[in-house]
């Protein structure tokens, strides 16, 4: 199924399901754990969906005492995006800036979204197929301010995420040594898999953690199997 209509048709019930599986509280506790966050940083949410990820982006800097500079956010669906606008209304929060647009044609976005510190994406790029992987993932690179992080939560490939993400959510699922491949096809460096916690760990039952970095700082950590 198209992802712009399943979204449209299943936005409460992945509402649901999200917080369900506590994904929000565990962004927040996988962006602090990785020492991710910092004062003053401008943000980009990619696949921003009703908006968790920001708001547990939101809830870190605030456990750490920071602020954001600004905040961008992009999804596919209007539907999710409506959602997410009438979060940020109803709780009041400024800095937040929303757009439609297709990680496959990020060139729709407004000229000065880019120069992010850190550009964060969690549930997204599983609706990209393996042969667009890297040009998504190039095209989300070109918009990091040097020094900048990328950190992507994307769909394992194994027994439970069969059931669980591509049977009802149509995802894709990948393997580390995929998903290995299309970051250095795409130009990222310092590519780590990471992970959540272990007071989330049945996130990383059914979830890959990728941390990279435009900057050729490090070597690329070698995957292994899974």
């Amino acid at each position: 199924m198209d992802p712009h209509r399943l979204y449209t048709e299943k936005a409460d019930t992945y509402v649901s399901f999200a917080s369900r599986f506590s994904h929000q509280q565990g962004i927040t506790a996988l962006l602090l754990a990785h020492g991710l966050l910092r004062d003053g940083m401008r943000i980009l949410d990619a696949g921003c969906g009703t908006g968790f990820a920001t708001l547990a982006t939101l809830d870190g800097l605030a456990h750490r005492g920071f602020t954001a500079r600004k905040i961008d956010a992009f999804d596919l669906t209007p539907r999710m995006l409506e959602r997410f606008e009438q979060t940020i209304r109803s709780r009041q929060l400024s800095g937040i800036e929303l757009r439609q647009a297709d990680v496959r044609r990020l060139d729709t976005l407004p000229p000065g979204w880019t120069g992010y510190d850190l550009i964060v994406s969690v549930s997204m790029l599983e609706y990209v197929p393996l042969d667009a992987l890297p040009g998504a993932l190039r095209a989300l690179r070109t918009r990091l301010a040097p020094g900048g992080r990328f950190v992507f939560v994307i769909t394992r490939r194994n027994p439970i995420t069969a059931a669980l993400i591509e049977k009802p959510w149509h995802a894709h699922r990948y393997s580390r040594p995929q998903l290995a491949d299309a970051c250095a096809a795409a130009g990222w460096h310092d590519v780590r898999f990471a992970g959540y916690p272990a007071r989330y760990f049945w996130l990383n039952l059914s979830n890959h953690v990728v941390i990279a970095s435009a900057d050729r700082s490090e070597a690329v950590a070698a995957p292994s199997q899974g």
